[in-house]
């Protein structure tokens, strides 16, 4: 049986730290209501963001790094 209806898994993290919130703010990736997870996917790939063994999402790097696709 194909399930395609069923999405993809995602990491399930929290957020707990302004900076953290703040940072996806300015990034674009977290607004009042949503959240772009591909974009916080793409920024834990290049090492901005970890998620701790806690589950909570940590900013490593507090710089500006493009979420496009072309790099």
């Amino acid at each position: 049986m194909h399930l395609s209806n069923i999405p993809e898994k995602r990491p399930v993290f929290r957020i707990e730290d302004e900076t953290v919130k703040e940072s996806l703010m300015r990034r674009g990736l977290m607004g009042e209501g949503y959240i772009n997870l591909s974009g916080v996917e793409g920024l834990i790939k290049k090492g901005v963001y970890t998620i701790d063994s806690n589950g909570t999402l940590e900013l490593i790097h507090n710089i500006m790094v493009s979420t496009s696709s072309e790099e």
